[in-house]
């Protein structure tokens, strides 16, 4: 099934909540995470009366992403394993050098410039792109919602068995223990130069993930990389055409912005990539199979997809 949607409307809705958390982000205020995205879905989820379907769909993925947020964050001992030159040797030995020094070298003129503020933003959407996402896709069917949220799940946790198993350092980090150089963290420039110049100053929001501890060699695969790319292939199946070009531009500029940034290597990006193609074909394989058989049908009869009112489920 294919959505048909109104470019300008789709615009519309997503660039003025975005816009509002990145300016909210960065004066200090909040970080944009599955928890804040809650709230503010849940509200708009009551104003079109849907707040007991939105809790009963979506609370179960939060929860289950939640535990992967902290996971992430508790492997034993990773820093120290955390390969390092093999990223940059493999970067290096495809482009000459790695791409974040080439790209940085064109681009960094030793302050934000307005691209880099840009970049940031786009980088700092990682977790609420995938989420809207997502709710447009659980406001026009269900059906297709569990299928995306279910393969962002499968993806979120592949990454996370492969952080566990092979944790690696980030093209930043690199530069502070003098494997390379050339690399600035270009976020931090942003966020210290926009904490001083902007001048307006937002209450703090704290948010369940202020209690999960980062986890700094996270970085292969990049899902950051692999994220919009699944994005871009449940549009590619169920949107027109102009949406398919939206969501393909943001993935480009995502891919870019992560090398230029400093945070990842090309080789976190194309892992990430495939990782996400993969899972997608593999979940939705699985979930076409699933479909014909007799529990499937079980389910649908229990009226697990059903809604009251004018919205109904609509299959593909």
């Amino acid at each position: 099934m294919i959505f048909p949607m109104k470019y300008k409307n789709i615009l519309l809705i997503v660039s003025v909540p975005l816009i509002t958390f990145v300016w909210w982000f960065f004066n200090g205020g909040l970080w944009i995470t599955p928890d804040v995205f809650f709230v503010i879905a849940l509200i708009v989820a009551f104003f079109t009366h849907n707040a007991r379907l939105f809790i009963v769909d979506w609370s179960p993925f939060l929860l289950i992403f939640f535990v992967y947020e902290a996971l992430r964050g508790l492997i034993p001992h990773a820093f120290e394993r955390a390969i390092r030159q093999g990223l940059i040797t493999i970067d290096s030995f495809v482009f000459g050098k790695t791409p974040s020094e080439i790209l940085q070298k064109l681009l960094w003129k030793g302050s934000p410039q307005w691209y880099d503020i840009f970049f940031t933003g786009v980088y700092i959407m990682h977790f609420v792109i995938p989420l809207v996402f997502g709710f447009v896709l659980w406001k026009r069917s269900r059906v297709i919602y569990y299928r995306f949220i279910i393969s962002l799940l499968v993806l979120s946790f592949a990454a996370f068995a492969t952080y566990y198993i092979v944790p690696a350092a980030p093209p930043w980090l690199a530069v502070d223990e003098g494997l390379i150089s050339g690399v600035v963290h270009i976020q931090t420039h942003v966020y210290m130069s926009l904490g001083s110049s902007v001048g307006i100053m937002v209450p703090h929001v704290d948010s369940i993930y202020d209690l999960f501890g980062a986890n700094l060699v996270a970085a292969l695969p990049s899902l950051h990389a692999a994220y919009p790319f699944l994005l871009f292939l449940f549009a590619l199946k169920f949107f027109d055409k102009k949406i398919v070009w939206l969501i393909g531009t943001y993935m480009v500029t995502v891919w870019f912005s992560v090398v230029y940034l400093g945070d990842h290597y090309v080789f976190d990006v194309a892992l990430g990539i495939l990782y996400a193609g993969v899972i997608f074909y593999s979940v939705n394989g699985a979930l076409d199979k699933f479909i014909g058989t007799l529990g499937y049908q079980q389910i649908v009869s229990m009226g697990i997809f059903s809604t009251k009112g004018k919205r109904r489920a609509r299959s593909n």
